[in-house]
């Protein structure tokens, strides 16, 4: 189950949903084929009228925000990703800056979609025995207690996809969201101790404001 999910019937998106076929202000894709497979009409986030900006091309502008009332406290114990561009990135370099552990599988070879071995920037993270990045997905998913998605609904990304449907079929706790980082905060508290948290989502060719929404959401969590 993902946890963090408005009732359909309270989610401002199932009311425009239900009249436009698509999924709400927050994903323009039209409801059927949601690109992120877990976000449909029963599990998409409430958000607050005013809450979210874009860019061009429906990227999310956090800046626009309101601030977030995040009291602090680091709620989690280690990062785990895969070392892709993109959002993977933005975790570990979030994880770096805070001075929280970070680890995850990459790769045979540890090629990414921008670097020829990711290694050389992040050496703790360790080769699955494939070039095939769905281990990698998988054991990353596997060897955590939790995974945290972050997506903006309107990206279509199969790598994200199999992650959601990595963790559901393992039966790991999952958070799909694009914000309110107090929402993130919330059901990271709602996880028993200080987990192992798994960070995934599209690359940067897929998503170019990945990076810098990923490190604005998650560097206030993991100060402390």
């Amino acid at each position: 189950m993902v946890r963090g999910r408005a009732p359909s019937s309270h989610c401002p998106a199932v009311a425009t949903a239900a009249k436009s076929g698509r999924c709400g202000d927050h994903c323009r894709s039209p409801l059927a084929t949601c690109p992120v497979g877990a976000i449909s009409a029963s599990t998409h986030t409430a958000r607050p009228e005013g809450e979210r900006a874009r860019y061009p091309g429906g990227a999310v502008r956090l800046d626009a925000a309101p601030p977030s009332r995040w009291d602090g406290g680091m709620l989690v114990a280690r990062i785990v990703c895969g070392g892709q561009s993109g959002v993977d990135r933005g975790a570990v370099d979030a994880a770096v800056a805070c001075g929280i552990p970070y680890g995850g599988w990459c790769p045979l070879g540890g090629h990414s979609e921008d670097l020829p071995d990711v290694r050389v920037r992040y050496p703790h993270l360790r080769e699955t025995p494939s070039t095939d990045v769905s281990q990698r997905t998988e054991w990353n998913v596997r060897d955590s207690d939790a995974t945290l998605v972050i997506c903006d609904p309107a990206v279509a990304s199969a790598g994200t996809e199999f992650t959601v449907a990595t963790a559901r079929r393992l039966g790991r706790p999952l958070l799909v969201t694009c914000g309110p980082r107090r929402a993130i905060a919330d059901w990271l508290r709602a996880l028993p101790g200080e987990p192992t948290l798994n960070v995934a989502g599209p690359r940067a060719s897929e998503w170019p404001d990945g990076y810098e929404v990923t490190t604005r959401l998650l560097l206030p969590l993991l100060r402390g």
